[in-house]
């Protein structure tokens, strides 16, 4: 009986490995969505994290003053572009990293929805956010890819007191 049972149990740990190593492969041979949610493609969001370690700040030339202005006119764009496509962003907020090329094309946008967020179709969200990315250049050119990590709230709070 006891045989068995380590048998059994060699068995288990064999099957449970190779099960971890399978997925482990399928992420690798996977290629990374220019958006996606934090948390999936663990593997890779880290080598992008390596990969654009410069940060916005940093191309900024430490220039607290420009990098915020730099992200705010990054997401009023994203609430004009919104706007222009008819897609709601009122009530969305949001974890967002953005990884940049030299030229200031956006090569890939993580996201995680903050629970308070409204409750919204990711597939339609993930569509809205791979158009935007497509036609917008950031207005910073620098000599490696850089990132920002931040959060964003629609409706922007800039939008809020300019009614006022």
């Amino acid at each position: 009986m006891k045989i068995k049972y380590w048998i059994l149990l060699l068995f288990y740990f064999i099957w449970t490995a190779a099960q971890a190593s399978n997925s482990i492969f399928i992420e690798r041979d996977t290629i990374l969505p220019k958006v996606f949610i934090i948390g999936h493609y663990e593997n890779l969001y880290e080598n992008l994290l390596l990969d654009y370690e410069t940060l916005l700040l940093t191309a900024c030339d430490e220039d607290m003053g420009s990098a915020f202005k730099k992200w705010t006119g990054f997401l009023k764009e994203m609430t004009v572009y919104s706007e222009e496509v008819n897609y709601n962003l009122k009530g969305v907020k949001l974890w967002i990293n953005v990884f940049f090329n030299a030229d200031g094309k956006v090569d890939y946008l993580a996201y995680y929805l903050k629970p308070i967020s409204k409750n919204l179709d990711r597939t339609e969200l993930n569509q809205f956010l791979e158009s935007f990315i497509k036609r917008y250049r950031f207005p910073l050119q620098h000599h490696e890819r850089y990132s920002h990590h931040g959060t964003a709230t629609f409706p922007l709070f800039s939008e809020l007191y300019e009614g006022e």
